[in-house]
């Protein structure tokens, strides 16, 4: 869900989203995205640059010349005696016509090539690849969002809860400089006081600044102004928002699919190199025409035309190559071995994140739960020195220690909260249901 809407004060736009509405908006305005599916379009275009190799190849030639200076040769004087002229000195002769014209057709058509047939298998196998690697990049982006996303919200937490401390020191350090005018209270505990008051005001600082990058780094993942204002309205830390699995299924992880498809390129290649060792069968055909005249005129006397043209079939056969093609084709199966080593061990490695997943998101509930518990006697220990505080039973050092306890068990809580969330979310990614995500949008 996605609502845009202005302040027309100061000429931001306003965004709220969903979860599910960011997701939409990154996936569809995030550049890196849009580079990805270029680059599917740019290996379709190369699938067909190969198929293009197997069509016929026609070239037409077209020529008009206009000798404006015909080339002179000398002939020896004995054949001016030969043709009767009584002169003994070389005779000038003009070969050629002024004007010419050439025009031509050539055709060339493979018949058999393998290396091409092999090169189409591979540029076919490389858009799978480039699909997979959109897939990824589509992946890799939810990823971003949703850990930006509940980043965000726990940070609001953790506001909400530094603003709740400050408003209750404010309160005791204003009581405190009344008992002190009084005589009630020491110099030194408001002093102390203002110190923890402070430390405070420092920590909701350093909060909201995190937010403001949080929010800054959201509206980079979904490619919107930095002026621009964002609301989100999922509590994603209160409700589960997707379906953990608790088995692993490594077909589905992005990364694992990525190397096989790199495996079956490597394997295309192979192929390729074995092409190599084929003959090759081509037929061509050639027809070509000219005309010249003394005259700029293409019919009629004094214009003569020629025709010539030919067809035939080529063969090409592979006989030695220095052992070159050999060695490519060793190159190419060390290629695959060295891909199927990276398969295996990327296998395990995965198989160990998702099992670290399993066991940080049990840690990470339990640890959950008690610190939620602690929290909660920590804020009524707090309340409690507070009272006592106020009506002169309980000194201040002990109201400031227990008010460390209780920032202490707010922290834990909080960071329990984010690792959990964070766990179950890399459980996702592992198991390759962040493309459930992509599928919904």
């Amino acid at each position: 869900m996605l609502l845009i809407s202005w302040n027309i004060g100061t000429a931001q736009e306003v965004h709220q989203f969903t979860l599910e509405g960011a997701i939409q908006h990154a996936l569809e305005h995030n550049p890196n995205i849009k580079k990805a599916t270029l680059d599917e379009e740019i290996a379709k275009e190369l699938k067909q640059e190969a198929i293009g190799g197997y069509l016929p190849q026609i070239k037409a030639t077209a020529q008009y010349i206009d000798n404006f200076a015909l080339p002179v040769q000398l002939l020896p004087a004995e054949f001016g005696l030969l043709l009767g002229m009584e002169s003994n000195a070389p005779i000038p002769v003009t070969f050629g016509v002024q004007h010419g014209v050439n025009a031509g057709v050539q055709v060339n058509q493979l018949i058999f090539n393998q290396q091409i047939v092999a090169a189409i298998k591979s540029s076919g196998e490389l858009n799978k690849l480039y699909e997979l690697g959109t897939r990824s990049a589509q992946e890799g982006l939810v990823y971003q969002v949703t850990q930006t996303y509940l980043q965000l919200q726990v940070s609001q937490k953790q506001r909400k809860i530094i603003e709740g401390n400050l408003d209750k020191l404010k309160r005791l350090y204003n009581i405190s400089k009344v008992q002190e005018e009084n005589g009630l209270a020491k110099p030194n505990e408001v002093k102390r006081l203002f110190i923890s008051l402070s430390n405070t005001e420092n920590m909701l600082l350093e909060v909201n600044y995190a937010i403001d990058q949080l929010y800054n780094l959201m509206k980079l993942h979904l490619n919107i102004e930095m002026t621009d204002s964002l609301d989100l309205v999922d509590d994603l830390t209160t409700y589960q928002y997707y379906s953990l699995t608790p088995e692993l299924k490594l077909e589905n992880n992005s990364q694992i699919q990525l190397l096989k498809q790199q495996k079956t390129i490597s394997e295309a290649n192979q192929e390729l190199q074995k092409a190599a060792f084929f003959p090759t069968l081509a037929a061509f055909f050639n027809y070509s025409y000219q005309g010249q005249n003394n005259e700029f005129k293409f019919s009629g006397d004094g214009y003569n035309s020629f025709e010539s043209g030919y067809w035939g079939l080529s063969l090409q056969v592979p006989l030695f190559t220095g052992f070159q093609n050999r060695n490519r084709l060793q190159k190419a199966r060390l290629e695959t071995k060295k891909i199927m080593e990276d398969l295996s061990l990327l296998e395990k490695s995965v198989q160990m994140g998702f099992e670290n997943s399993l066991n940080r998101i049990q840690l990470s509930h339990k640890q959950l739960k008690t610190q939620n518990e602690s929290m909660n006697v920590a804020q009524d220990i707090y309340d409690a020195a507070i009272l006592g505080y106020e009506e002169g039973l309980t000194p201040l050092v002990e109201l400031l220690d227990k008010e460390t306890e209780l920032k202490l068990a707010q922290n834990n809580y909080l960071s329990a909260l984010l690792n959990l969330k964070l766990a179950e979310l890399e459980q996702l990614k592992i198991n390759g249901q962040l493309s459930d995500f992509i599928q919904k949008n």
